[in-house]
């Protein structure tokens, strides 16, 4: 997990090529991946993406065996059995956003 840097002293530099999100929340095969971006004045704002996991079939020859292991993908769509966990995990989502804005308020008072 990243560490989030202060505004202070950072010139012009570019940020990472590859981000990580500071949080995700995940159940089953969907995840909320909560991004923390700061803004030109040094405050930070987070934002949340959804993605739902899934596998590919193994690629197996005649005999049965595999060949190539399926791969994980990620996609934006939702069914409708996932609708509940998208619920649950957006809930928790916001529940931390909330929570580490307090936090970061607090921290910057001291």
């Amino acid at each position: 997990m990243p560490t989030q840097r202060s505004g202070k002293g950072r010139g012009n530099a570019s940020p990472p090529a590859k981000d990580r999100p500071v949080k995700v929340f995940r159940i089953r095969n969907v995840r909320a991946n909560i991004w923390a971006n700061r803004l030109e004045g040094g405050a930070i704002v987070y934002n949340v993406t959804f993605d739902r996991l899934w596998k590919e079939n193994d690629e197996t020859n005649g005999q049965g065996e595999v060949t190539k292991k399926g791969e994980w993908k990620q996609s934006a769509s939702f069914g409708k059995d996932d609708l509940l966990l998208l619920r649950k995990i957006a809930d928790l989502a916001h529940s931390w956003c909330y929570r580490k804005i307090q936090d970061d308020r607090r921290e910057e008072s001291f």
